[in-house]
């Protein structure tokens, strides 16, 4: 069967971009201000090149990559559990962003495949596991001024893994084997933004994402210029 995850209720990686490392301005925002490219431009120029990183970038396919390394990330994660539970991961991870910053933030969404018998092991494996049950009530209960959607008890999580909230289930238990069985007390000790920032920045230039002729003219020039 098909579920799908995200890095909301499945933290495995970080891919916020609203300032923050993964910000396209922090990742490539010196590419074309080096001292050897400002060298061989004049001020209009490089005023140009400055807008057009901001206003012709194209965000859709800087999203895309972001996407394509986090999911490295959650590929290498279930590798690293697939000796508990077996999934398979499905082609159509995608960044999804909230329309407004203020509570959410990026979140990477993605699919599994995952077999009825591997459900049953899960359930085998928390059916009396007290350890878990204790963890997610410390983990997901609710407190004032904060409600969890996450099963929280042995009857909600019970009630997810075997009805529609399944991906709900799935994912605390995910998130159990990922601060208990691979000893990740948060994200950052998994896959943060710093690695991300690391692949993007050492492997893409801010070029591949501005839409704009006279750019790509400017900063081709530029590169000749430096031989």
């Amino acid at each position: 069967m098909r579920v799908m995850l995200n890095t909301d209720i499945l933290p495995i990686v970080n891919v916020g971009m609203y300032e923050s490392l993964l910000s396209p301005s922090n990742i490539f925002d010196s590419e074309f201000q080096s001292e050897e490219i400002i060298a061989s431009l004049s001020k209009d120029e490089i005023d140009y090149c400055k807008e057009a990183s901001s206003y012709r970038f194209d965000i859709d396919a800087y999203k895309k990559l972001v996407a394509k390394y986090a999911m490295e990330f959650v590929s290498d994660f279930f590798q690293k559990i697939n000796d508990i539970v077996i999934v398979t991961l499905c082609e159509n991870a995608q960044i999804c962003s909230p329309k407004e910053y203020n509570h959410k933030s990026d979140t990477l969404d993605f699919s599994i495949e995952i077999d009825e018998s591997e459900v049953q092991k899960i359930k085998d494996a928390t059916k009396d596991n007290q350890s878990f049950y204790t963890w997610l009530k410390n983990t997901y209960q609710s407190y004032p001024g904060f409600i969890s959607f996450m099963p929280n008890s042995k009857d909600s999580f019970n009630e997810d893994i075997e009805g529609s909230d399944m991906e709900r289930g799935l994912a605390a238990y995910f998130t159990f084997l990922l601060r208990t069985h691979l000893g990740c007390t948060g994200e950052e000790e998994f896959g943060n933004d710093y690695f991300l920032h690391e692949k993007i920045s050492s492997n893409h230039s801010i070029e591949e994402f501005i839409n704009d002729e006279r750019f790509h003219e400017i900063i081709g020039r530029a590169h000749s210029a430096r031989g």
